[in-house]
């Protein structure tokens, strides 16, 4: 595991996979959001253990958000959760009720409940959640087209991807969604290439994970890519494998 006096390499990282970082708006805008602050705290945080949560309490945590359908029996349910302490249950149930109003395309709203997510899960040193914080809110940003904020929070998920150790299931999907949203952006921004190299670490992610959704979206992605620059036969071949594991 990487430690904190390794921040270097990480903003090495950074400036590969970020180069707009170099203008000077944006920069102000990290500093001003503690960005750099957040790099010199990421081993730290990996330190830490996940809040105490088992992977039984994660699972049961998960299981009685997700029976809960649609915008009000979520919003019901988180206020129920806050209101009985549970840390937990309240930051999945945020998660989720973020992604409802994402797809109502309520983007405000999914940032504000993702936000206190994210601030939920970072002061419980709950890595996973963290990361879903991150990532969710980067999506969010870009489903709206802000594609600087949408970098910026994906930024930030891959590089605690990357500082910690965590190898499972979870932890290894977090990596590759911030991949793929970093992928999308430089897609939307036209630098076919570095999306290209993004979008191919998240198929191989996904592959890793034994992912049909994963695989499909990634290779519908690349393809995309290829129509784009117009290489129909590529580009015909990768919408194939797109298909062939949706």
């Amino acid at each position: 595991m990487k430690h904190c006096n390794h921040h270097t390499s990480d903003l090495q990282f950074l400036h590969r996979f970020f180069p707009i970082f170099e203008k000077k708006r944006l920069r102000q805008a990290f500093v001003a959001s503690g960005f750099l602050l957040f790099i010199c705290l990421l081993a730290a945080s990996c330190k830490k253990q996940a809040a105490g949560f088992t992977a039984e309490e994660r699972h049961v945590a998960d299981s009685i958000v997700r029976a809960a359908h649609g915008i009000e029996a979520l919003t019901r349910l988180q206020k129920q959760q806050e209101r009985a302490g549970n840390k937990l249950g309240n930051i999945i149930a945020l998660r989720e009720l973020g992604k409802e109003l994402r797809n109502e395309s309520r983007f405000e709203e999914a940032i504000g409940f993702h936000s206190e997510g994210l601030r939920l899960a970072e002061a419980a040193g709950d890595t996973s959640e963290w990361v879903q914080a991150l990532n969710n809110i980067g999506t969010d940003y870009r489903r709206m087209g802000v594609l600087d904020m949408a970098q910026e929070y994906h930024t930030k998920a891959c590089m605690l991807s990357e500082e910690c150790s965590d190898t499972s299931f979870t932890a290894r999907k977090n990596r590759v969604v911030s991949l793929n949203g970093l992928g999308n952006i430089y897609m939307t921004l036209g630098n076919h290439e570095r999306a290209t190299e993004l979008l191919r670490r998240a198929l191989k992610g996904e592959q890793a994970l034994n992912s049909d959704i994963g695989q499909a979206i990634n290779y519908a992605n690349l393809g995309s890519i290829f129509e784009q620059q117009g290489k129909t036969d590529s580009a015909w071949v990768y919408y194939h494998l797109s298909m062939a594991h949706n």
